[in-house]
């Protein structure tokens, strides 16, 4: 994992048009959302995956 991805995002653009704090949170923000989704998406497979296998 990159510890600084919001600082290579701000790299290619121009400080001065956007805030670059601002767009870090911004980013920052959608990429929780993203691992947090996925996440989900890990758990609802596995509790499915138990809860068949109960049936069977």
């Amino acid at each position: 994992m990159n510890e600084f991805p919001c600082l290579m995002m701000i790299g290619c653009i121009n400080p001065k048009s956007i805030n670059p704090y601002v767009l870090c949170r911004f980013f920052t923000s959608i990429r929780l959302l993203i691992d947090l989704s996925i996440i989900l998406c890990i758990f609802k497979s596995i509790w499915l995956s138990i809860d068949l296998s109960s049936i069977i």
